[in-house]
């Protein structure tokens, strides 16, 4: 059976972290599950950061600083992130400016 690739990098930690629960001390189990990890943790922030521009593109600047705090609490030193929740800032400040400009 083929499984989605999330499904299956969370079936391998599963199973990474069931055998460092026997021997917490293999080495090669505890790199595997950094791996892992660290593979899960980049997808999650770049769905994070899609979903943003998303947000951004459709002047939803709340919820793109929201998917955006998300990002930064996987990767809080992350440039992008933090240049792209500027963006949303300056953008939203701008268009509250022009609309009471309108009004």
């Amino acid at each position: 059976m083929l499984y989605p690739p999330e499904l299956r990098a969370r079936l391998r930690l599963s199973l990474i972290l069931n055998h460092c629960n026997i021997d917490p001390e293999n080495a090669d189990a505890l790199a595997m599950r950094s791996s892992i990890e660290q593979r899960r943790n980049e997808r999650q922030v770049e769905s994070w950061m899609a979903l943003a521009r998303r947000h951004l593109d459709r002047h939803d600047f709340s919820e793109a600083r929201q998917a955006l705090t998300e990002a930064l609490k996987i990767r809080p030193s992350d440039s992008v992130a933090r240049g792209l929740l500027q963006e949303a800032e300056n953008r939203e400040q701008e268009a509250l400016r022009t609309g009471a400009e309108i009004d």
